[in-house]
């Protein structure tokens, strides 16, 4: 019974191997199947491409050689034309007249006007305002080598720097028109620095003159107000006539003497500078006399004295000249 059994088992082991081998088989057979398949396919499309490829260089040089064949029988007919032409004897034309060319008159051109150039000046003295009357005296120095600034306040692009001579002048040269504002450069602070004014510079070859009259710092309007300066000159009388003629220079070092005429009393006394000039400063306002003295007699006065009025603090008498001449 038992070997019945083993038997059956060993017999349907053997039957089920059977069949999973054939069916193995099966499925390699169906795989090289598809192999084979796939590469006969790309065999074949290899082949129409190849037929396909092949067939259309040959059509192309067809294309090809039939221009060509045709641009050689349109050369091969156009050369024929040509000596046929030649060949052929042509009617000689007459001459055709060539007609004279038309002269163009030429356009008067009228010339161009040369602009003229724009100059103007500015020009004044830089000087120290003794006597703060705005004016300048024969006894105020200018100032030497100071910067004077013309300023273009309408584009600031021609701005203008000149500096002052020995005797305290500049002048500037304006090119272009417009509104200028001179003033003074840097002075260290030791004036006060005057108004600023607008000068309008419109017509070319026209002078506008800027005076600076510089005030020294420390003076107040109220010593302003209540001081005076009386200045006059020394010369030597050669001729006698007690009037300065062209010639006569100034003495200098010879006593002066100031004297309150109202009240008869005497103020101080100075020298005359080297040049003949003297110069009474810081008076109250009044009456003044002024008085050539020789205690030594070296001198005869030909004008002895001359009486100035101070009104004002701002007036400055410069007439008064006393003549003397020296005794040999």
């Amino acid at each position: 019974m038992i070997s019945f059994i083993l038997k059956k088992s060993f017999s349907q082991l053997s039957r089920d191997q059977d069949d999973r081998f054939s069916y193995m088989k099966k499925q390699d057979q169906h795989i090289r199947i598809d192999w084979i398949s796939a590469t006969v396919g790309f065999i074949f499309l290899c082949i129409i491409g190849g037929i396909f490829l092949y067939a259309s260089v040959s059509m192309i040089g067809k294309i090809q050689k039939r221009l060509a064949s045709s641009r050689n029988n349109t050369h091969i007919a156009s050369q024929s034309a040509s000596l046929v032409d030649s060949a052929t004897p042509s009617a000689t034309l007459p001459p055709t007249e060539t007609p004279l060319p038309t002269e163009t008159p030429t356009p008067t051109l009228s010339p161009t006007p040369t602009p003229i150039p724009f100059e103007a000046y500015i020009d004044g003295v830089l000087y120290v305002d003794n006597n703060y009357n705005d004016i300048r005296e024969s006894y105020e120095k200018g100032l030497m080598g100071q910067d004077i600034i013309i300023w273009d306040i309408d584009s600031g692009s021609h701005t203008i720097r000149v500096t002052t001579n020995d005797d305290g002048y500049y002048k500037a040269i304006i090119q272009y028109p417009g509104r200028y504002q001179p003033q003074t450069g840097d002075l260290n602070l030791k004036y006060q620095y005057p108004v600023t004014v607008v000068l309008e510079m419109t017509t070319s070859g026209e002078t506008k003159r800027r005076d600076f009259a510089m005030i020294p710092l420390g003076k107040r309007n109220q010593e302003i107000v209540n001081e005076g300066v009386i200045n006059g000159f020394v010369f030597e009388d050669k001729n006698q006539n007690g009037i300065k003629d062209g010639g006569e220079g100034g003495i200098h070092f010879y006593k002066i003497n100031l004297s309150n005429a109202s009240t008869n009393t005497s103020v101080g006394s100075i020298s005359s500078e080297e040049n003949g000039n003297f110069t009474f400063k810081n008076l109250p306002l009044g009456l003044y006399r002024i008085e050539a003295y020789n205690p030594t007699g070296d001198y005869t006065i030909t004008k002895s004295e001359a009486t100035v009025e101070l009104n004002s603090g701002h007036t400055i008498d410069s007439s008064a000249r006393l003549g003397v001449k020296r005794n040999k």
